[in-house]
């Protein structure tokens, strides 16, 4: 849909440019003209702008607040609170393979005398030839208090929730699990084309109440890739509007790193109904190519 969109409006825009230009031929050797015609072309742009602006400030307010009111509304409807949650996801090589490490802590419910009994998950991979290759299993330490059970799995996308097997008011030691997804990033500029984005992201969807999340992500050695940043939007996959309110929140506290091999964020108190994520632009296949020859020598 966003796609679609963007054409469309490029399309329309493409129209009034080659209007603009007949009405100038028609008008050729007539300065006088040329230049009312070039003020009104001027004029419907810029009002054309000014509502498109208005239009997608309106429709970001609606969003927000949308929001604000499922946080509101399902906040209370969840039995406990995350003190940590930390995701690692390390990609291995410069097929896009990925590797992933979710480590979740100081969990605590929140009505007492109501033991935490079960946690929900959710992987999802949306890169077109993606496949979740190991599905998530319990890092060795946490298996004798937990146990994954596995409500849905699919070729990019896994439902699942972390069964206590003694239910407590309080678990501060939390779990770990860990999950291995081929071809999760397209890692060259040639694949991203056939994506929706024009970009790479990875990050977390607020369905559950987190008091700091930390995203963290290794690319192999030497990749760097382009344009990285941070971005926050609503519901569970990237949007064409961007919370810039929460961005410059998270921004001041300074936790957004990019260095060599490494990308990472940090956030406190992130919302509920809010996508947390880093997005970047891969490198020409030109460069992943001679980055792959030189790998295998």
């Amino acid at each position: 849909m966003i796609a679609k969109s963007a054409a469309l409006k490029r399309i329309c825009a493409a129209a009034l440019f080659i209007f603009y230009l007949a009405l100038l031929w028609n008008y050729y050797g007539d300065p006088l003209n040329q230049c009312i015609i070039t003020i009104v072309v001027l004029v419907i742009c810029c009002v054309y702008l000014y509502y498109s602006l208005q239009k997608e400030i309106i429709r970001a307010g609606s969003e927000k607040l949308r929001a604000d009111e499922f946080e509101e509304a399902i906040a209370g409807r969840f039995g406990h609170r995350v003190g940590k949650l930390e995701i690692e996801a390390s990609i291995t090589n410069y097929n896009g393979d990925c590797d992933t490490k979710w480590v979740w802590a100081d969990i605590r419910s929140i009505y007492s005398g109501s033991p935490i009994t079960s946690i929900p998950g959710r992987i999802h991979f949306s890169t077109q030839n993606a496949s979740i290759s190991e599905f998530p299993t319990l890092l060795p330490e946490y298996t004798n208090n937990y146990e994954i059970e596995f409500l849905s799995k699919g070729t990019k996308l896994c439902l699942f929730q972390v069964r206590v097997k003694e239910g407590a008011n309080e678990i501060g030691s939390g779990y770990g699990y860990t999950a291995s997804i081929e071809r999760a990033f397209c890692m060259s500029e040639a694949e991203l084309a056939e994506e929706t984005l024009n970009y790479e992201w990875f990050g977390f969807a607020m369905t559950s109440i987190i008091e700091n999340l930390s995203i963290k992500i290794a690319f192999p050695r030497p990749y760097k890739p382009d344009s990285v940043q941070f971005d926050v939007c609503i519901g569970l996959v990237p949007t064409d509007i961007s919370d810039y309110d929460e961005i410059e929140r998270v921004a001041k506290e300074g936790s957004f790193r990019n260095e060599s091999g490494e990308i990472s964020i940090t956030v406190k108190k992130p919302k509920l109904g809010y996508l947390y994520f880093l997005r970047w632009r891969p490198l020409p296949k030109i460069i992943v190519d001679g980055m792959r020859q030189r790998e295998l020598h």
